[in-house]
């Protein structure tokens, strides 16, 4: 049954190579990795082919199986081989190159010569003890070629771009099936020091299945031309994946040792031994410190540069920008991932610019004072714009000119580098860093680097400094409207008590002036109160409360005070039902600043007029008089303008603070004006009725 088995399954895989070398022959492919490829084909099915016919007649031609089986493998090699060395820069110089292939030479034809010795049929050193160790030592190199292929599939897949990937990713799978079967297989002989005749007879099943794949593979990418870019984060797993399939193929020598040394304890020395191997590797694979010393280590022997500058800032801006935490603590993460540093502390420009305060720390212990910006340590940064190596200054303190390090850097255990983070010959502040995980001497590249990262923290620093006085200012400079408003609001509450005492000579002994008067005064309590609680800054004291509002009444109560004045102010209500969408207080405002300005326009003898009437879908309240009038330019151009007057002691602030209040309430201002002829001022309010429905909601928007 086993017997049957094995040619069952290398049945399959003789078909299913014959059909893909017959197509690629068929293709014709002139480039090397065309040619590779069909030859990698061709030897497989020849692999198969003698592996069947080494099924039906058993103890013939053995030895040709076994090379068989080296040559397939050495060509799935030289062809995956093939698709990353035209740009595998981490193999540069060309010595490097012509020492992988002459270790991959070596590994072959040392395979090639064990077979050879340790045949049965030619009998040199086959039932001997050497023959034992070579068997196993047979074990190990087919092994070795199992890892050097995955490494190969994980360094393609990691090192193709988004758009080859599309045409690799069937080989990496396929190529990775075969490979990783093998290892398998052979991990588990090295293991055990037994064959399990199972795994092999399926193992032709297993290769059969990979055909398909590499043939998608092949239709995809015919010439196999595409460019594989060999990243650094892949030259990492590659080593990884190397470093880690040494150490198990050296931990299962050791652990075979055990077992065949260790007498009736062999096993249990074995299990314990592997155990305990597979979980130091594991924890060395996710220690950061071990991680940055190979990190490191590529850095230094495998490329022209220490970074891979592009992906380098695309990680800071990714760390600077990803919201998490505020700015200070991103800028701390953004410096210290470049030189693998666990911790850090920055110092930021105070706002009176007299010192530098803490910011913020990341695992930064130790006491973190306040430094002033007039001391020595601040104007070596600003002045020079220089790192500090900590570890360099305490070696070589000539190297930094006279400086002087500040008691409490020095008594700071973790600290290791000084970053100035200066921006336009302005340092914005600096950066504490602590010592790396794998002890590293910093060189032109580092330095330059820091630096330009630097400059780009201290302009986010800068700009969040501008945005913030930005914020400050805006709140000052709402605080400054609204007190502007209420002085002019002042103003003419002061000028409608003055109207009272002026009137109180003549009508003093009047009641129903006394009743006006005491109403007048009540209602400049009430609005100084209302204006004192303006200068709270509270966005809700801005909003107007709009509602529907019976304008009569509130006519009525602003112009009572002024009937009496000089001149006298004429009230004309049109319709006592008109209700428009309003706000009370402001209305208020308005009319009285209207009525104020009229006054002052007109001689003692003018005439002013206060008038409520209905246009179209607005209720209308018209302040009138007969002065002077103004040009149409004037008030298109400066009438509206704050703090722009023509007025003795005006503030400027009237026309535009009453437009204001009127366009809050979701009205508008006309004026209406002839030079010699005086002046109309329309303050039209949505009235209720057909409008009234979006009226509301425009108030509910503004409030």
């Amino acid at each position: 049954m086993a017997m049957s088995a094995t040619v069952a399954s290398h049945s399959a895989s003789v078909f299913a190579y014959l059909v893909l070398t017959l197509l690629l022959l068929h293709a014709r492919g002139s480039t090397t990795l065309g040619r590779l490829l069909l030859l990698t084909c061709g030897v497989t099915t020849l692999w198969a082919a003698l592996v069947v016919y080494h099924g039906l007649a058993p103890y013939r031609f053995p030895l040709a199986v076994e090379l068989a089986e080296i040559a397939r493998t050495a060509c799935w090699l030289l062809f995956l081989g093939g698709l990353i060395v035209p740009t595998a820069t981490w193999l540069a110089p060309s010595w490097r190159r012509r020492c992988v292939v002459a270790l991959l030479v070596v590994l072959v034809g040392g395979l090639a010569l064990i077979e050879v010795l340790i045949d049965p049929r030619i009998g040199l050193v086959a039932d001997s003890a050497l023959g034992q160790s070579l068997q196993t030592l047979r074990i190990v190199g087919y092994l070795s070629l199992a890892v050097l292929g995955l490494v190969c599939v994980e360094n393609i897949f990691r090192g193709a771009s988004a758009d080859s990937l599309w045409a690799q990713k069937f080989l990496v799978i396929g190529a990775g099936l075969i490979f990783v079967y093998d290892f398998f297989i052979y991990s588990d002989a090295l293991l055990l020091n037994r064959f399990d005749d199972k795994l092999f007879d399926s193992r032709g099943l297993v290769n059969a299945l990979a055909v398909p794949l590499i043939a998608v593979a092949a239709s995809r990418n015919r010439e196999w031309s595409v460019e594989i870019h060999v990243s650094r984060g892949a030259v990492f797993h590659t080593a990884a994946i190397i470093g880690s399939g040494a150490y198990l193929v050296a931990m299962a020598l050791v652990g075979y040792y055990l077992r065949t040394r260790g007498g009736a304890w062999g096993v249990l020395f074995q299990t314990a031994f592997l155990s305990a191997a597979v979980v130091f590797m594991l924890l060395a694979l996710f220690s950061e410190a071990v991680r940055a010393r190979i990190r490191l280590f590529i850095a230094k022997n495998f490329f022209s540069y220490s970074y891979d500058y592009r992906l380098e800032w695309l990680r800071f801006l990714e760390t600077t920008s990803d919201g998490i935490g505020n700015l200070h603590d991103r800028a701390i993460r953004a410096m210290a991932d470049v030189v693998d540093s666990p911790s850090g502390a920055i110092w930021v420009r105070g706002v009176d610019d007299e010192a530098y305060v803490p910011a913020a720390r990341w695992n930064f212990g130790g006491k973190l004072p306040f430094v002033g910006a007039d001391t020595p340590f601040i104007a070596f940064l600003e002045q020079d714009n220089r790192i500090i190596d900590l570890n360099e200054y305490a070696n070589r303190p000539d190297l930094y000119k006279d400086l002087r390090l500040p008691r409490w850097l020095q008594e700071l255990s973790k600290a290791w580098l000084v970053l100035p983070l200066r921006r336009r010959q302005r340092l914005e502040g600096f950066l504490v860093l602590g010592r790396p995980r794998a002890s590293r001497r910093l060189d032109w590249e580092d330095f330059d680097l820091l630096k330009t990262m630097g400059q780009q923290v201290a302009s986010y620093l800068a700009e969040e400094a501008a945005l913030r006085a930005l914020v400050d200012a805006q709140h000052l400079q709402q605080f400054n409207r609204r007190f502007a408003f209420v002085i002019h609001d002042i103003k003419n509450i002061a000028s409608q008590l003055s109207l009272v005492l002026s009137n109180s000579e003549r009508h003093g002994d009047n009641p129903e002036f006394q009743r006006d008067a005491m109403r007048t005064v009540r209602n400049a309590v009430q609005k100084m109160g209302g204006l004192l609680g303006q200068l709270k800054l509270d966005e809700r004291a801005d909003a107007a409360t709009v509602r529907p509002l019976a304008l009569a009444p509130v006519l009525r109560d602003v112009a009572r005070p002024w009937l009496n004045a000089v001149p006298p102010v004429a009230l004309k209500i049109g319709d006592e039902h008109i209700e428009a969408m309003g706000d009370e207080a402001r209305l208020s405002a308005v009319i009285g600043h209207l009525l104020q300005n009229a006054v002052e326009a007109v001689e003692a003898d003018g005439l002013i007029t206060l008038s409520l009437d209905v246009e179209g879908d607005f209720a209308v309240l018209s302040v009138t008089d007969n002065g002077p009038g103004m040009e149409a330019e004037f008030i298109r151009d400066e009438l509206f303008r704050p703090l722009h007057t023509t007025k003795r002691t005006g503030s400027g602030l009237g026309a535009y603070q009453t437009r204001e209040l009127v366009r809050d309430m979701g009205g508008r201002l006309d004026v209406i004006s002839v030079p010699g002829a005086g002046t109309t001022v329309k303050v039209l309010l949505p009235r209720l009725g057909e409008l009234a429905a979006p009226a509301t909601a425009r108030a509910g928007r503004r409030g």
